[in-house]
């Protein structure tokens, strides 16, 4: 008798504990697989390079105060930017390696924007640019850096437990 009811009693909490496990999903939200999946098939919406430049132009603004006459000047530098890139995406052809496609005509006009934004820019926007930059870089080092070692040690917990 005290083994059937201690049996029992171990039931309704292995049963309680597995009911107590379940969330409902947050209204007005899709569960995570289906978010990640919208991202990677493209169907975000795509900016018009007016779009861009502005976006651009407006997180520049709010970094580094510009003038309206700066402002009107990296917009214009942006938006010839965004549209050079359109037509090489557009002249690219379907299948064709991003890897290595233009790479000395990206470096040029790269060079050459970055000039143009030195020149509309003073010498202390400039200057307070490139830390930001390098900052978003030191960040984007050590995410990558964080992922590599969490990646090594899930290959090496796989192969000690299939060695």
């Amino acid at each position: 008798m005290k083994k059937m009811i201690a049996m029992l009693s171990m039931g309704i909490l292995i049963a309680g504990s597995s009911f107590a496990q379940t969330t409902l999903p947050q209204e007005g939200r899709k569960p995570r697989f289906e978010q990640r999946g919208e991202r990677s098939q493209g169907q975000k919406e795509k900016k018009t390079p007016e779009q861009f430049a502005a976006d651009r132009t407006a997180r520049l603004d709010k970094q580094l105060n510009l003038t309206e006459a700066q402002e009107k000047r990296i917009n214009n530098l942006f938006l010839q930017q965004s549209r050079e890139r359109e037509q090489l995406r557009a002249n690219r052809q379907p299948g064709e390696k991003r890897d290595g496609q233009n790479k000395g005509f990206k470096k040029e006009a790269h060079a050459k924007w970055e000039a143009e934004l030195k020149q509309i820019l003073t010498k202390e926007q400039y200057a307070k640019l490139e830390v930001n930059r390098q900052e978003k870089r030191t960040r984007f080092e050590r995410k990558v850096q964080k992922r590599g070692v969490e990646q090594r040690g899930k290959e090496l917990r796989q192969n000690q437990q299939n060695g």
